[in-house]
């Protein structure tokens, strides 16, 4: 049922940016775009490695499971492997309709799905044209990497400038 899902991802990544933006609004109104978009920048370190497989005490990688997926297209995986639905984590449906959106518009690809973490591996970094919209999705998909990790969505954006592996995680 999930990969005959007719959600828009589009409409859906649109609106929940517009709910991040006015919670913020309601008690700081200048918030999202001073602290969370933030400043232009070009100082992150582009993402061209899986992060989800690693243990991050040991820095040994964890104990995997290949598997071969009866899929017709990459975006698909996703159903196979229902996750989401807790915390910020998004349901089910949302992260099959996103993964199928990116993987029409920049050829992301589900590469590792783990416990709280998803990975995408796309075929090259986008473009500075393309990176701070992206960038926004990013953060309406999952927040978490802008607020506990980069600090802005222009940082994200700079990132994915560099980068060849999304990663997503939530708590």
């Amino acid at each position: 049922e999930l990969m005959h899902s007719t959600e828009n991802a589009k409409d859906w990544l649109d609106l929940r940016l517009r709910e991040l933006q006015n919670g913020f609004e309601t008690e700081y109104p200048d918030f999202y775009r001073t602290d969370v978009l933030g400043e232009y920048v070009e100082n992150g370190i582009g993402n061209t490695s899986f992060n989800g497989i690693i243990n991050d005490e040991t820095v040994r990688t964890l104990p995997l499971l290949l598997a071969e997926v009866p899929v017709n297209q990459p975006w698909q995986i996703l159903a196979w492997f229902p996750i989401g639905g807790w915390d910020n984590c998004p349901k089910a449906e949302h992260l099959v309709s996103v993964a199928k959106h990116w993987y029409e518009g920049f050829g992301a690809v589900p590469a590792v799905i783990s416990e709280g973490i998803i990975e995408f591996a796309v075929p090259q970094p986008v473009s500075e044209e393309e990176s701070l919209p992206l960038a926004e999705e990013h953060y309406a998909f999952c927040c978490d990497i802008v607020d506990q990790s980069l600090g802005t969505i222009n940082a994200l954006a700079d990132v994915l400038r560099k980068s060849t592996v999304w990663f997503f995680w939530w708590e």
